[in-house]
């Protein structure tokens, strides 16, 4: 015969593992949006598969929008119609935790 649990206690559980898979979800995000600095650092996977990136220098190929227009230049690229700005707002997503 199994136990018997109380109902309070299964919902309490339920509760902390969802409660604790969010939060693990929220860091997985961040987590995986730094992982190419660490492990490519010159970008060579993504001047290999994103070609509009290749002429882009290895200080900007990671945020190519936070490069300067003359960077942009040199490299041949046009954001919004070679590559397109990033979709995200990190700093508007930072202010609101």
């Amino acid at each position: 015969m199994l136990p018997s649990i109380p109902w309070d206690e299964t919902i309490k559980s339920t509760w902390e593992a969802t409660e604790k898979g969010a939060i693990d979800t929220f860091k997985t995000f961040f987590k995986n949006k730094l992982l190419h600095y660490e492990f490519d650092k010159e970008g060579a996977y993504i001047k290999k598969w994103i070609p509009e990136l290749k002429d882009l220098p290895s200080s900007y190929i990671h945020k190519p929008w936070k490069a300067p227009a003359d960077v942009l230049e040199k490299a041949n690229v046009t954001l919004d119609q070679t590559y397109p700005t990033s979709i995200i707002d990190y700093k508007a997503l930072e202010s609101e935790r």
